[in-house]
């Protein structure tokens, strides 16, 4: 895990459901070639799966989300509870894409658009799915 986390004392701790998405990403490549079938291969032994989530916020939640994002963890991996497919679970993420900052009303307050890919995401192993497989 990370050691770097996200600042739930400072920001909300999960997204919310609004705008959330969970998107795998192919762990196959396809070359088409001039004649005949299309070449596949894999890509990745593990895939990263991206992550569509939105946050509603306070401006002054906002500032501090903005000069986090930008000093602490730009580039880096930060540890993060998120909701998956098995339930909730703190995961390795980081942010990709660009920030959407957008009012709620005229509130003051607003949300925060942010795509993030999350790294080994673990998957069920090949043993695990041939269990389930012939037990049905």
């Amino acid at each position: 895990m990370s050691t770097l986390k996200w600042p739930v004392t400072n920001l909300p701790a999960m997204p919310l459901w609004s705008g959330y998405s969970i998107e795998p990403v192919s762990a196959v490549t396809r070359t088409q070639m001039e004649s005949g079938l299309a070449r596949q291969r894999r890509r990745f032994g593990t895939p990263p799966t991206n992550v569509n989530v939105r946050w509603f916020m306070s401006g002054t939640q906002v500032g501090f989300f903005k000069a986090w994002q930008q000093s602490a963890s730009a580039a880096a991996f930060f540890a993060i509870k998120l909701r998956l497919d098995d339930g909730v679970r703190e995961v390795d993420a980081r942010f990709i894409g660009k920030t959407k900052i957008t009012p709620v009303g005229t509130s003051g307050d607003w949300f925060v658009d942010q795509q993030l890919e999350i790294k080994d995401l673990p998957l069920y192993t090949s043993d695990a799915v041939r269990f389930v497989l012939t037990t049905q």
